[in-house]
């Protein structure tokens, strides 16, 4: 009886490290491979803003998906846009970004769905994670909360 309670309990612990869950892998959100700018000439030095990282990626995926356009709501930097120009009932303004029209030193237009008004747009290839999270606004943010977020999975996982 002792060598079957002893063999039990040898199974019983096998049991319980299969019981273990995997070690958490960290979940980061894919590095942008290009950083895109809205054109806004009315300001002081002619400047090229870039877009939020949610919309680079949604830019980046129409584009390699050979979408002749893709609709955005506007936000910078996670802040709403100051735009007066939306339609009824849409707290953001509305902007499509059409890739058939581009020209010299732009690749595609931003066309404000309310007001019509259309500003140029352009892409920028980023080379590395580090530059991206330089330059691509709100990226740093979603990457530091995925490494916070994986930093609370691994000290659960090791109590």
């Amino acid at each position: 009886k002792a060598e079957q309670a002893a063999h039990g309990l040898a199974e019983f612990d096998d049991l319980q490290e299969q019981c273990i869950p995997p070690k958490p892998v960290p979940r980061l959100p894919p590095a942008p491979t290009h950083c895109w700018y809205w054109h806004k000439p009315e300001s002081h030095g002619d400047a090229w803003v870039p877009y939020d990282y949610d919309q680079v990626m949604r830019l980046e995926g129409a584009l390699k998906a050979n979408e002749q356009s893709v609709v955005l709501h506007g936000d910078c930097g996670r802040q709403p846009s100051d735009s007066r120009h939306k339609l009824p009932d849409q707290r953001f303004p509305t902007y499509e970004v059409d890739f058939t029209q581009s020209g010299d030193g732009y690749c595609a237009v931003q066309r404000n769905q309310a007001s019509k008004f259309c500003r140029e747009v352009k892409r920028a290839p980023v080379e590395s994670e580090e530059e991206a999270l330089r330059v691509v606004p709100v990226f740093r943010q979603e990457y530091d909360k995925a490494q916070r977020t994986h930093q609370v999975e691994l000290q659960e996982w090791e109590e």
